[in-house]
Order: C-alpha cells, then structure tokens, then sequence
C-alpha cells in the first residue's frame, strides 16, 4: 500500500491501541459507583513514549476517564524506542522518513529530527516560543531584531545539550536597551545585566515644591531630574517655590532667601503666566511680567509644558496615555516588560500596553484620532484603509505662507496635492505671509497670529501711577499697572512722596520752602548756608570779609561756603594746602614753612629748608653727596664704592675693592688661589674677589663681557675663600659656607633647582650653608659640609658620578635635554655613605673624598681605574681606595681635570690612580716620579668638546727644594710652551722646571700652565689667550700659538 495510506492506517491503529491503553488500568466498578474522572493531563499519562502525549479533555472522543490520547511521535517508517524515547529511522527503508530532503543522523545524514520536515540543515531559524532548532544547529536561535540596535531579542532561543542558548537584548523593543549599552539613570536596565540604574544614582534631598532645592533635613538617592528631587540642600521651606537659599528676595512680606530676613534689599524678577493654575508657569517670552510684588495668576517656575492641563506640570505623575505627563520631554510609562506606552511619540497610547487607542505604536502617524491619508494605512485605528474622509480639502494659498482660506473658494477634494493649495484654512489674512497661525503676536500690531486674540504675546512691564509726569509714581498698595509698554500717564518707580505735586520727587533738590523736596522725610537739610566772598577762586573765602547767609548763595558768582583764606588774591595760598620750602605761609596758619622741611626729605641725608630752600647737612655714616644734588641725597657708599673709596673721586686701583678689609679703604689683596678650566681661567684673592679671563661662551667669567677676552675682568661674586672651575662654569665657597656658581648650566651644574638657566649671574647652591670644601669636575661639583657629609649636584651620566647610588643615562656633546631627568640633579644630592669627609676632588665624570683613617672613598666613572680600587669599573656610590698607607697621614688631593688623581702624603710623597697624564694607567695608588717633598700636583687630561678633543696630556708638580724654597716642575705636552721651554715642542721627555721659584699656588689644563708668585701675582705660560694680558709681560712664539709671560 502507499505511503500515506499505510501511515493513516497506523494512525488508526495506534489510536486503537492508546484507546485501549487508558482502560488497562481502570480497575471494575462496581454497582453504583462513580467512575474516574481526570482533572489534569497527568492523570492519563500512561509513561509510554511510543503511545505519545495524553491528555485530560474529557467529551466526545474521550474514553470513560476523559482522557484522549494522542497522534504517535514516530514516523510509520521509524523505529519507537520508549525505553530511550526516541524515535530511530530504518535506514535500509527511509533513510529520510520525515521526507524533508535530509537523511537522519543515525542513517549518515545531517537531520537532528526526522520526524518533523521542518527541522533540517539550511532551514531558516526561526525566533519562536516553542524554542525550535529549525536549522539543526544549536548556536542559531532566530535573529529577530525588532529595534534595530544589532542584538538578537533574548526571547528568541535554542537548547544544546540541555544548556539554552539565547539572544542577549532583553528588551527587544527599545533601542537604548541591549547588552553593549551604558546604564543610564531612566528606570530600565540598559545594559541587560539585571539590574536597574546600579551606579548612576546621585545623593541629594526630596524636593517637594519642586523649586529645585531639597529639604536638608530629607536625604534621599535618585536619578539626577527626578521630579521632587534635587542635589542642593538649601531650602528652608519645602511647601514653597518661591524660598530657597538662591531665591531674590521680593516685595512678599516673606523670607524668600532664606537667610532670617524679611524684604531685605528686594529686587524684581520674572514672572511667568499659569493659565491652569497648577503652580508651573508657561515660559512664553510674549506674556511674561516683571516685577518686585507677586503678580496675580503668575508663578516664578517657568516649567510647565501644557499650561491648559493642571494634570500636566513636573509635578505630576506620569500614566499610561502616551501623553507626557510630568513634563520631562517624553511619554515614558513603561510596562513591566518595557514597552512603553508611547514609543513612537505620537501622543497617543499604546493598545497593547495601556489598551489605549493606538494600533500601531511604531508609527506616529498612526493612532486614533489621526488624520486618515492615502497611504494604504490604517491611520486611525478604526479597522478601515484609506476611507472617504482620507481625501483632504486643498485651500488657496496666495500668500504661500503655508495657510490656505477657506473663504476664497471651494476647496478642492483630492488625495493628490494641487498646486497653489494647501491642506488648511487657517490663514486669517491670506494676501499677507506675516499674518498666519505660529508667529509671534507683540504689542500694538493687532492679532498676528490669527487666533482671535491681539498683542496677547507682548512682555508686560509693572508701571505705577504718574499723576504728576514727574517721573516717579505712587508706590500705593494695588496700584500696580501691569502692560506691554508704559502708560502715558505711568512710571517705572514707585517711590513719588506727593504725586500731585511734580516738583517733590527723589532726587530733587531741596529748597528753603519747609517742604521735602527729595522725599526723604527731611525739610530743608543742608539748605541754609553763610556764603563767603572768593575773589581768587581757590574755593576758600575771606572769613574776615563780606558774606551772605540763605539756602543759595547770591547772585552773580564768586561765593563759596567756606572761610579761611589768608589772601584772597592768591590761589597758591589756602587753608589745607602743604607748606613748601620758599618762604611763603601756604597753608594760612601764620608759620612760614614750618614741616617743610620734610618736603626736602632725600636718601641718607640729613636736610633742612633754609631760607626758603633745600640743603643738605649731613650724610649718614659711610655715604657722601658726590654730584652735590639735594633731591638724591648722599648717594654714594664710600665705605665700599671703588670710584670714591673713602670720600668723594677717592678712586681705587685696577681689579681692587673698597671696604673687605677697612670701611674705606682700598684693598690691595694679593692673588691666593688659580684655577684653570676647560676654556677659562680664574684667580682669587684673598680678600674674596676674583678677576678671570679666556672664553666665556656660558657667562664663565662671571661678568657680562660678550665672548672670550684675554683681559682680566673683574667677576661679579665676593666673599670668596675657595674657587673652582670646570667645563664652562665656575663655583666658589664663600665666607659664611654658602657656594656660588655661575656660567654653564646644560647638566644642572649651578645647582639652585634651575637647570639650562646659566649664565654671569652667581646663584646660589641650592640648600648648602656650611660647606667646608668644594670641587667642580666635568659639569659637575661637589661640596664638603661641616658634618662630614657630602653632597653633589650637576651631571650624573650612566657611570652615577653623583654618588648618590643613582646611575642615569647619558647626554649628547652639549650637554642635557630637559625630558633627560636621570642624567643629572639641578639640587645637590647626597653622597651615600659618607659622614667623615674633610676634603673633595672632582675630575673628570668622578670624585673621591678624604675620610678620617687615612681612608679614601670614590665614584663615578671607573673604566681606567679612576676609583683606586684595583677594578676598572665604575660605580655609583662610593668605593674605597685600596693600598694606601697607614703609617702617614694624607695631606691634600692634586687638583686639574683628569681621568686620574693624586692624593699627596703628609711627607710630600704624590700616589696617584687612572689614567695619569703622560705617565699610565694604574687602577690602584702608584708613586709620582718617585718625587717627595711635593706640595701639589695639578693634572692635565684630555676632554671632549665641540666635537674635537681638547686639553691636554701633562702636569705641574710644586715641591719645597734643597734651599727651603719651592720649585715647580713639569712634564708632558708642551706644544702650546705650556712646559715653560723656549720652544714649544710636541712634548717633554721627564720634568722640566719652570722659571718660577717661591710660587705659591699652581694649575695646569687647556695647553697652559699658570701659578701664583711669591709676591701675589698670576703668571701663566702657553696658549695665548688664557695667559692673559696685563698681569706680567708677555713674549709670544709662531708654533701652537703659544705665548710665554716671563717673570
């Protein structure tokens, strides 16, 4: 037989046989009793798989317990297995039994259920309540996207493996409603995590006269626009709009601004029209009035959206009639499940969520009430489309402002546009576009409009009564005038104290008439008056001459109220002039320049007005009147200024001062200290002033005298009692333990906390006042303090030659950027480990201090075994020499500018470590020469600048000799003569001496060798221009440019 007969005849049967399987179990009735009756389908459930689902419908068609089985779930071609309820195709007769084109699973095809041809691979998922797997795949579950926000709706689902796959927008009807959405404060849950506006709620106090200000005493959480809500908490009564902490005080009688005052200072505000009476005024510029009193029928709240409806206001409670209701700017009532009860805006309510009478709540065009168009729409709602009534009338519209006539004649019926027409008859002057309905309506143009009404948008003012025309009207209780413009016969101030009289007024003046002309409850004040008679017109009259008693003074001019003048012929001479020094009485008191004197008052001087002019008596102690002009007084220092040092022209000689020594006094001072840098040289003396010269590219020198100068130029830093130099900068330490450093700051070598600001200008170290030593290397310096620490500031580089355990990056060849921060400290830092330092030597990129013990400690750059510790590395906190001796003490370290150093024993023997110049490398203290008796070593190294080595590779020795004098002695590089021969060479094998005995200080460094003579002065030797002019004779050769000054 066929298929679909032999599948109707299992049908049968197995309706036969499920009828017979409700009756097995009945047990007999019997006589009289009531048979089983099912209730529910649980009751006909016979738990067999195969038999399919019964049910509980008891009529016809039921068996005796009302139970009605049901159509098997297996195909006529299938297998039924109850044990594992399942249904299992034969394959070798119908591979596809449910015929949809896809052969079962257990058979090698792809079906995942072939008893219904509605469920196959390729099928189209469909979003359904029964949760079907359409397509076979479980990962599918429809893409029902009803709001358009890319998020399939979260009823729309599949089951795999027990585990319910489903969309993620759990509310499929709003936009702003899905997973990747940010929680907004509305009362829904925007981004579907369960929870409604979780963070975003804000502290603040219930508002309930809904003035925007909150009871203080009523904390509460809420969204940020909550109607009777607000964040300020300064309302001191919440039953009134009009009290708060930010209301104007007004002509009301009440504390308005809630400060404790009534009326205090009130001022006019505005006024809004509340046509509804619901206590919300409507903001229309037209209508509004401005005034001081409270004005019948308006309200301060401009707020109300529908000032028709007192059951709309923002204080009203939003309902279910796609209306907006609290004024908030949309219809949001929601349902439980989220729709709203307007969500296409129209005004009209949802069917489906308020049983409203809009049947389409995705189109504003729809609803009822709506006007029926030809859109093959239902629009309003009534079941029918495109009715009659759906035709429009079309009016002419001659002046095309988009309002039609009706009066002009018969409007054509169409749903078609005509041309020249419009679908309105609302213009009410249709040969004028300015008149129609929607324009505003102000004073005096009659009804604009057209909406039977004229001048009702027009501002109105508060005028007063103006009985008078003075300008000022009656401030009497209701007399008020609210209109558009003002009143002939009105003013805009109340405060007229006789409105029938115009001459009594505020601000008018008062006569002597025994009435208040200026209303302010005082006659007559100030009207009568003694005049006096002022012929020279410097407002003074002649008290002893003729004058006049009355409220004005007489006719004709020249009287004043005031007596006094002493000569009424000169205007110079009056009561309250001051007195000068000329011999005159000015003031008339009967003194001739008395106090004048004080009008002669100059700096430091002593004056006195003397016959009617300034002189100068005495200067101050130590000052002096040196250009003989009494207005600057003693202008000049005499105890200090080297132009009169100790009177007046008294001038000092070149490179002295005035004044270290004796108030004064010239001084002389011979040179006690020369140090030379890279490009500089600077000598001091003992009196604490300095003079230095070479280049000056960073302000080195310490004064402002443009670029190099072979001149000795005075510097700008006194008080000084130790100077050194480096590359480009110079550093002193001073009297009081402060240290000064002026020139080059592209490392933060000044040290005041202002890096790359250098210059002439001497700052001071930032945070130092009692250092007992100080030594200037490689764009850097260190600083010994009276506690035995140790602080340094400046470069820091990668080798941490700040010895503050920091090792930085590296600069370019000019020096640091700003962004460069580990390369350098503009601010001393302090150098780890050490609190028993007494001496410091800075060379190149390292430092070493002196310690108690006999011990020395070292940082910085190591790589040629500058550090003195056996290593070639370097280190950026301190290490200690090794192998210096213990039987002796140490005495003083070399000084110069080196990758090497020097540190002298008490019995005159030099041990140095590095690369020391001309002679090796020695990563540990090694012998000088084998020299004793030696005083100072100074080292020259090379260094690296402007993209060329400088320097050079030599040193001085200073030693006492056989005699108990001092000799100095020199070795290497001589090409510059810096060795003192009379012809420059390349270099000097050995030590040579230089023609200088009883020299008292040495330096060596940038081809030149200089030291202090016996008898205070500087005397250098090499390239020219840090030999320096015009401190001893000068002889100069052709080869290196070198320059020789003989003693």
């Amino acid at each position: 037989m066929g298929g679909s007969s032999a599948r109707r005849a299992w049908v049968v049967l197995s309706l036969a046989i499920v009828g017979l399987g409700c009756g097995d179990d009945d047990a007999p009735l019997g006589d009289g009793a009531m048979p089983f009756v099912c209730s529910t389908d649980v009751d006909c459930d016979d738990g067999l798989f195969c038999n399919g689902t019964e049910t509980c419908a008891p009529g016809d068609g039921a068996d005796a317990r009302g139970c009605v089985g049901s159509v098997p779930p297996c195909l006529e071609s299938q297998r039924c297995l109850n044990d594992e309820e399942r249904c299992v195709s034969s394959c070798a007769v119908q591979p596809d039994a449910d015929g949809d084109g896809f052969d079962a699973i257990e058979c090698g095809g792809a079906d995942c259920d072939d008893t219904d041809r509605n469920r196959f691979p390729g099928n189209t998922e469909v979003c359904d309540a029964a949760n079907r797997d359409e397509d076979c795949d479980p990962t599918t579950f429809g893409d029902r996207d009803a709001d358009g926000d890319g998020e399939v709706d979260s009823a729309c689902c599949n089951e795999e493996m027990g585990i319910g796959r489903c969309g993620l927008d759990c509310n499929d009807r709003r936009r702003d409603v899905s997973p990747d959405r940010v929680e907004a404060c509305d009362g829904l849950d925007n981004d579907c995590d369960g929870s409604i506006d979780e963070g975003v709620l804000v502290l603040g106090f219930a508002d309930d006269d809904l003035d925007l200000h909150g009871d203080p005493s009523r904390p509460m959480e809420a969204c940020a626009g909550t109607p009777r809500f607000a964040t300020v908490d300064d309302d001191c009564d919440d039953t009134s709009p009009v009290r708060h902490g930010a209301q104007l005080e007004l002509c009301d009688g009440i504390d308005n601004d809630c400060d404790g005052v009534v009326d205090e200072s009130p001022v006019s505000v505005t006024w809004y029209p509340d046509d509804d009476g619901d206590g919300f005024g409507f903001p229309d510029p037209e209508r509004v009035v401005i005034s001081c009193v409270p004005v019948p029928g308006f309200v301060t709240r401009p707020s109300d959206c529908d000032d028709t409806d007192r059951e709309r206001n923002p204080g009203a409670r939003e309902r279910c009639n796609g209306i907006d209701d609290d004024c908030d700017g949309v219809a949001d009532f929601f349902s439980d499940d989220g729709d709203g009860e307007d969500d296409d805006g129209d005004g009209i309510a949802d069917m489906r969520v308020c049983g409203g009478p809009d049947c389409d709540d995705t189109r504003a065009d729809v609803g009822a009430g709506s006007v029926e168009v030809c859109d093959e729409v239902d629009n309003d709602c009534d079941g029918v489309v495109d009715e009659r009534d759906a035709m429009p009338f079309w009016y002419l519209d001659r002046d095309g402002d988009g309002f039609g006539d009706a009066s002009d004649t018969a409007p054509i019926e169409s749903c078609e546009p005509q041309a020249g027409r419009v679908p309105n008859r609302d213009d009410c002057d249709d040969s004028t576009s300015t008149i129609r309905p929607g324009v505003a309506d102000p004073c005096g143009r009659g009804d604009e409009d057209c909406d039977g009404e004229a001048d009702e948008n027009g501002v109105r003012y508060a005028y007063f009564p103006d009985a008078d025309g003075d300008g000022f009207g009656s401030g009497a209780a209701g007399a008020a005038i609210f209109a558009c413009t003002r009143p002939h016969d009105a003013a805009l101030y109340p405060e007229d104290c006789d409105d029938a009289d115009a001459t009594r007024h505020p601000g008018r003046a008062e006569e002597c008439d025994g009435a208040d002309q200026d209303c302010d409850e005082t006659i007559d004040e100030d009207a009568i008056r003694t005049w006096y008679r002022d012929a020279d017109g410097d407002g003074w009259g002649d008290t002893g001459g003729e004058t006049s008693t009355g409220c004005a003074p007489p006719a004709g001019g020249g009287w004043v109220d005031r007596g006094g003048d002493c000569t009424d012929a000169d205007p110079m001479r009056a009561p309250m002039l001051a007195e000068a020094c000329d011999g005159v009485d000015q003031d008339c008191d009967g003194t001739i320049d008395e106090g004048a004197a004080s009008r002669c008052a100059a700096p430091r001087a002593t004056v006195a007005c003397t016959e009617g002019a300034c002189e100068i008596t005495a200067c101050a102690a130590g000052y002096a009147d040196c250009d003989g002009a009494p207005s600057n007084g003693c202008e000049v220092s005499t105890s200090t200024s080297v132009s009169h040092c100790g009177g007046c022209d008294m001038a000092c000689g070149y490179a002295d001062t005035c004044g270290r020594e004796t108030a004064g006094t010239c001084d002389e001072a011979p040179f006690v200290e020369i140090a030379i840098g890279a490009e500089h040289v600077v000598a001091r003396r003992a009196t604490g002033t300095y003079v230095a010269w070479g280049g000056n590219g960073s302000g080195e020198l310490g004064a402002a005298v443009g670029g190099s100068t072979r001149t000795p130029t005075l510097g700008g830093a006194v008080d000084l009692v130790q100077i050194d130099v480096g590359r480009g900068n110079t550093c002193g330490r001073t009297r009081a333990g402060t240290v000064l450093c002026w020139g080059a700051d592209n490392a933060g070598q000044l040290g005041n906390g202002l890096p790359f600001a250098g210059g002439p200008g001497a700052v001071q170290v930032q945070g130092i006042t009692d250092a007992i030593d100080v030594s200037v290397g490689h764009w850097h310096a260190c600083a010994v303090l009276s506690t035995g620490g140790v602080r340094c500031w400046g470069y820091r580089g990668s080798t941490g030659s700040l010895g503050d355990g920091v090792a930085g990056v590296e600069c370019g060849f000019y020096g640091c950027t700003p962004d460069q921060t580990t390369a350098y400290s503009a601010v001393p830092v302090e150098v780890v480990g050490i609190a028993d330092a007494r001496d410091v030597a800075c060379m190149d990129r390292f430092c070493c201090a002196m310690r108690s013990g006999n011990r020395v400690s070292c940082w910085g750059t190591g790589t040629n075994g500058q550090l003195g510790d056996g290593r070639n590395v370097s280190s950026s906190a301190p290490v200690d020499v090794v192998g210096l001796p213990s039987d002796t003490t140490l005495a003083r370290f070399s000084t110069g500018f080196a990758s090497a150093l020097c540190v002298i024993t008490g019995d005159g023997i030099p041990l140095c470590w590095g690369n020391v110049p001309a002679v090796g490398s020695s990563s540990t203290p090694t012998p000088l020469f084998g020299l004793t008796n030696v005083v100072d070593v100074s080292l020259e190294g090379y260094y690296f600048v402007m993209g060329t080595f400088g320097g050079g590779n030599g040193g001085l020795v200073r030693r006492r000799n056989a005699s108990g004098g001092y000799e100095v002695l020199a070795w290497g590089d001589d090409e510059s003569g810096q060795n003192g021969s009379a012809t420059a060479g390349y270099s000097s094998p050995g030590l040579t001496s230089l023609p200088m005995p009883d020299a008292i200080a040495i330096a060596r460094m940038a081809h030149t060798s200089c030291v202090i003579r016996a008898d205070g002065k500087p005397w250098c030797v090499g390239r020219s221009i840090y030999v320096g002019d015009g401190l001893c004779p000068r002889t100069s050769t052709t080869t290196y440019d070198a320059a020789i000054c003989l003693p």
